[in-house]
């Protein structure tokens, strides 16, 4: 949507700059924390990778993303 609105002229680039950093970093406190990390398993092998884990995307056949906190993350890292 800011890419929009900047090309169309209703918010210049220096208006729309400061909007994207604020963005991003309410997306981080709201995040708590946590991460994605993608894995090189289909999507029943991911999804039963770590309890506390979720599926965050499937990309492909054995490409998926997952996503939670980051110790369960550090988890299935070392489990990979």
């Amino acid at each position: 949507e800011y890419t929009a609105a900047c090309v169309a002229g209703v918010l210049s680039l220096d208006e729309v700059l400061p909007l994207v950093v604020r963005r991003e970093e309410l997306f981080a406190q709201a995040a708590g924390g946590g991460g994605m990390l993608g894995v090189a398993l289909d999507e029943t092998e991911a999804a039963a990778l770590d309890p506390d884990l979720s599926l965050a995307a499937v990309n492909g056949p054995r490409a998926c993303v997952v996503a939670g906190p980051e110790s369960a993350l550090a988890r299935a890292e070392r489990r990979l």
